[in-house]
């Protein structure tokens, strides 16, 4: 999964998802081409999200790769007895 933060001139931060499987380098390298444009772009997502853009407002659009946790369900019966010491 990947995380776009797009960062514009005097503009909020857009933030958008993708859950593109190519690696990071690759897909920074296919974002970076939207600002390439004289006019507009469309970023277009695998959530089947789209998004219009002005490239001369960007400043700048960051790449993360977001890993997924998956969090542990802890049951009652996998409940352990923690001891509490006092002074």
């Amino acid at each position: 999964m990947k995380l776009i933060t797009i960062y514009q001139e005097n503009c909020e931060k857009i933030f958008i998802e993708d859950s593109d499987d190519s690696n990071i380098q690759e897909y920074s390298k296919n974002i970076s081409k939207l600002l390439e444009s004289n006019n507009v772009a469309i970023l277009h997502t695998s959530e089947n999200q789209s998004i219009v853009l002005r490239p001369n407002k960007i400043c700048s659009i960051l790449v993360e790769e977001r890993i997924e946790k998956e969090i542990d369900k802890v049951t009652d019966n996998k409940l352990e007895q923690i001891d509490i010491v006092k002074d």
